[in-house]
C-alpha cells in the first residue's frame, strides 16, 4: 500500500526532486520500506485508524525516504 500519492508529494510536501516518470514507483518502494522499518504495525492497525498527526508524520517520512532512494 502506498501511503502517499503524487499529488500529495508535489502539492503538500512540495517535492520536486523525483522525476515524474519514476515518482509512483519510488513512493511505493518508500512506503514498503517504512512498513518494514515499523514491523508492519501500520498495516496491522490500518492506516485509516491512525490519528491525523500519525498519518501526517508517516506521509512526510515516505516523501523524504523516496527522495533519499532517488538520490
Amino acid at each position: 500500500m502506498r501511503y502517499v500519492d503524487s499529488t500529495y508529494y508535489k502539492e503538500v510536501f512540495e517535492g520536486n526532486i523525483i522525476p515524474e516518470d519514476s515518482l509512483n514507483r519510488k513512493l511505493e518502494r518508500a512506503s514498503d520500506q517504512v512498513d518494514t522499518l515499523t514491523y508492519n504495525r501500520i498495516v496491522g492497525i490500518g492506516f485509516d485508524n491512525l490519528t491525523e498527526f500519525q498519518k501526517d508524520k508517516i506521509k512526510k517520512a515516505v516523501c523524504i525516504h523516496a527522495e533519499f532512494i532517488d538520490q
